[in-house]
């Protein structure tokens, strides 16, 4: 602990440092590799990986299984990049995008529907054999496979529109599994009777594991009705009829239901989170008492319309300040979503953060920093931002209106004129390879 009270002028330290222990915590290959150290020795293991953290996670799979993995398939952005050092040679590397699939997501699922059928295959003839899934975060746009009479660009456009409708990753992944061929314990029908161990690096509030990627390898509890009122919910049924128009016959009984909790094709699956939101809100809320700050609330579990939760956290910090408090810190995690109506860019970090800014106007020493751990906040090249007293008093004083960039969803817009001329606005991370959905902090100097 430092003997004296934290500076606000530490301020953009302070940040980066919660930052960089938040990412560490975080890591997925150290997560990895704590955690499969049990799987059977005197099985071929044949692999699948899907999601944002998934090359690092096969990197420390081959570091603790060698060439125990026989064949396996890798989706990931990166593919781009080609295999780093530490890949398994035997497992294929195929790109996938993330939210909204493309034509090599499809590509991609297609690969691992192959790798997954020959695994049950040889389970059925009694092979020795054993599947490592290796589940996180943007696994469930990289295993887009459309239903029977519906298509990409269908997908494509009802992945937009929920995106932009706030509807929950709950909510999105229940209409996802209900539409598409691998999600929401599908992909277990395809490996039983064999051995599954799935090892999740969870991006759900909660850590449910049937919503984590949509669930491919997990009993499914949803139903085509609850998907096709989630659309009548949002107001996207016309806008999306022939998904409207699938789900409709799913409810009455025209396409099999998803496998749902106790169905035999679970009887061999484990699932293992081995790390979720409440790993970044324990290192973040470390950090902060490092730094000298007493963390007089740290929640996870954290939902809702993100320019109310800034809004709610800067009160917070806010209410602490004016009661002469100092050195204090809240920390909160999880996932908030944007009902998008203007045309600006950000994502709900920026505009948490904008929100927040709009509430702490003119305060001095205090801030607010909210942070996409996978280092992608909506479709911008910013994982998040940082705010203070003084954001929206330097925002006006270059003639620029912060509730108007809120309503037009444009927080990148603002904070990225405003640090051109002051101070850091806009953390640029890239992506990180990681992703446990969202950390804020709120600090009083």
């Amino acid at each position: 602990m430092p003997a004296s009270a934290p500076e606000f002028s530490d301020l953009y330290t302070h940040a980066h440092e919660v930052l960089s222990s938040v990412l560490a915590a975080c890591e997925p290959g150290a997560l990895v590799a704590g955690a499969m150290g049990d799987l059977p020795t005197d099985r071929a293991v044949h692999l699948v990986a899907i999601g944002k953290a998934s090359v690092r996670m096969c990197v420390a799979a081959h570091a603790g299984l060698g060439e125990r993995i026989r064949f396996g398939i890798c989706t990931s952005a990166q593919a781009r990049l080609g295999k780093p050092a530490g890949f398994p040679p035997t497992v294929g590397l195929m790109r996938a995008e993330h939210p909204v699939p493309t034509a090599e997501n499809i590509e991609a699922a297609e690969a691992v529907r192959f790798a997954v059928t020959e695994f049950g295959e040889a389970a059925r003839r009694g092979d020795p054999v054993q599947l490592l899934a290796l589940i996180s975060g943007g696994g469930s746009a990289h295993l887009t496979l459309p239903a029977a009479g519906l298509d990409l660009a269908t997908i494509q456009a009802l992945t937009q529109g929920l995106l932009r409708s706030a509807a929950t990753i709950q909510e999105i992944n229940t209409v996802r599994k209900h539409c598409e061929q691998l999600k929401g314990g599908r992909l277990a029908t395809l490996a039983a009777p064999g051995p599954v161990t799935a090892l999740v690096l969870s991006d759900v509030v909660g850590d449910d594991i049937s919503a984590v990627a949509s669930g491919p390898l997990a009993p499914d509890p949803t139903t085509y009705s609850q998907a096709l009122a989630i659309l009548r919910k949002h107001s996207l049924t016309e806008e999306h009829w022939a998904v409207a128009d699938y789900l409709e016959r799913g409810r009455d009984g025209e396409h099999p239901e998803t496998p749902k909790p106790g169905a035999p094709v679970f009887a061999r699956v484990e699932h293992r989170v081995i790390g979720g939101n409440d790993y970044a809100v324990l290192s973040a809320s470390a950090a902060a008492e490092r730094l000298g700050f007493r963390v007089v609330r740290a929640g996870c579990r954290t939902t809702g319309i993100s320019r109310e939760v800034g809004t709610a956290l800067s009160r917070e910090i806010r209410d602490l300040r004016q009661q002469g408090e100092r050195g204090v810190a809240v920390v909160i995690g999880g996932e908030t979503t944007v009902k998008v109506t203007g045309t600006g860019a950000g994502g709900r970090n920026q505009e948490l953060a904008l929100a927040a800014a709009i509430e702490l106007a003119g305060l001095d020493r205090v801030a607010v920093l909210s942070f996409a751990t996978d280092g992608v906040d909506g479709p911008t090249d910013a994982a998040g931002a940082i705010v203070t007293g003084q954001t929206v008093v330097e925002a006006s004083r270059l003639g620029l209106s912060a509730p108007a960039h809120l309503e037009n969803n444009d927080a990148y817009g603002l904070l990225a004129r405003v640090e051109q001329s002051g101070p850091q606005c806009l953390f640029k991370t890239g992506p990180t390879g990681t992703n446990v959905n969202d950390i804020a902090v709120a600090l009083a100097y």
